[in-house]
């Protein structure tokens, strides 16, 4: 069985390689330069699974071109509430992808803070949380502190994984 990303070391290549371990099994990876091409493949038969957001492939779900199989959230989603978690399937396997509001180094303080506030203003506005969640995402606000903290762990997971997979020096 083969699944398509966005490419190596990419969000989606993590997940796998995670729910690979998880599953105790084996996939072939094929990566693609964009999610279109990735989907596409997937769509066109010529992989037999992809990962994405509800966001990219909610046209194809919809159309029923396409099946969710699992979300990598803790709870299912609200727009497809019939997709169970991984969890739920017996795979502990919790991935979601973010998106952060990112300040140059050196930024200073009163900026930063304003920039913060706004995007705190944007993130609990109950008109682009439908938005987003029309889209297929959920907004979610952390502040800077707890932020930081999360990626932080993301990316000693990420590392960790690639390093065992041999993508980034040990």
């Amino acid at each position: 069985m083969t699944y398509s990303t966005t490419g190596i070391a990419s969000g989606a290549h993590l997940t796998f390689e995670i729910l690979m371990k998880e599953a105790g099994i084996k996939l072939n990876h094929v990566p693609f330069p964009s999610g279109t091409a990735a989907t596409l493949a997937m769509l066109g038969g010529h992989v037999t699974c992809t990962g994405g957001s509800f966001g990219t492939l909610s046209t194809h779900l919809k159309g029923g071109r396409a099946r969710a199989l699992v979300v990598f959230d803790t709870k299912r989603s609200s727009e497809f509430p019939d997709v169970p978690t991984c969890r739920e399937k017996g795979y502990d396997v919790v991935r979601v992808t973010y998106h952060a509001l990112i300040g140059k180094k050196g930024t200073p303080k009163p900026i930063l803070d304003y920039l913060t506030s706004l995007f705190k203003q944007m993130a609990v506005d109950p008109a682009v949380q439908t938005n987003l969640s029309n889209a297929g995402f959920v907004s979610l606000y952390m502040a800077p502190e707890e932020t930081e903290k999360y990626v932080n762990q993301d990316f000693e997971l990420a590392s960790d994984m690639f390093k065992k997979l041999g993508l980034v020096g040990k």
